[in-house]
């Protein structure tokens, strides 16, 4: 992470879920998901999305983690 290498960074805003596992492989300790994991408002029909959408983020996770 730049000249910030020695710092524990959790980036917030603007991850998208598909952007965790670059985050996490530069060095970043964790990554805040917002309205691109849920959306702006969540209901019950959201909810098969937002499952895929967590699936990928915890692919990304587990192949940082390898």
């Amino acid at each position: 992470l730049g000249p910030f290498g020695d710092l524990d960074v959790v980036p917030t805003g603007g991850i998208r879920h598909d952007e965790v596992g670059p985050w996490l492989e530069a060095g970043a300790l964790a990554v805040g998901l917002g309205s691109d994991l849920v959306g702006a408002r969540p209901g019950p029909e959201d909810f098969d999305q937002i499952a895929a959408r967590a699936r990928v983020v915890v692919r990304q996770v587990e192949e940082s983690q390898a």
